[in-house]
């Protein structure tokens, strides 16, 4: 039981880096992308692709807390340490990476999470707004944060160095 528990838990695991990096990859195109098409297009991917990675972490958290109570594992230093780093992590990528979307989400007039009851629907910005936002995408520094996060997680997870 504990072995398929751990395969499910890397296979959501490479589901969520999957997922992060289409999304990622959109950031990149959405800041050299001009073309409103074209833009709206890539970021409606990135929020297909995040919706997968949020399903992918809820299986990945859910079955790294039924290992670590298997394995009585919640004593080990390199245990906290993970769960640390992925909410240091998670943590910097909303500024870096979500709220940066987002704005360039609603400037090209998408819909930005769930509408409420009687909220008009979203208008599109003109042409500065969507210069303006996509100007503020940072995708390099989200990538170095996201891949190092990863990594050291992934390390950490198989070294169990302390």
């Amino acid at each position: 039981m504990y072995e398929a528990i751990v395969l499910i838990h890397v296979v959501a695991i490479l589901v969520f880096a999957g997922a992060h990096l289409v999304s990622g990859v959109a950031m990149f195109q959405a800041r050299s992308e001009g073309d409103r098409g074209r833009l709206t297009a890539v970021l409606g991917r990135s929020s297909q692709a995040l919706m997968v990675a949020v399903i992918a972490l809820i299986v990945a958290l859910i079955t790294g807390v039924v290992l670590a109570f298997m394995g009585e594992l919640w004593g080990r230093f390199w245990m906290w340490a993970s769960i640390g780093l992925i909410v240091v992590v998670g943590g910097l990528m909303t500024p870096m990476a979500t709220i940066p979307m987002n704005q360039l989400r609603g400037a090209l007039g998408m819909q930005v999470g769930e509408p409420k009851e009687g909220e008009a629907a979203p208008v599109p910005h003109d042409d500065a707004t969507v210069a303006a936002a996509r100007a503020k995408l940072r995708p390099e520094m989200v990538a170095v944060i996201g891949v190092v996060g990863y990594l050291a997680i992934v390390w950490l997870m198989m070294s169990k160095p302390f």
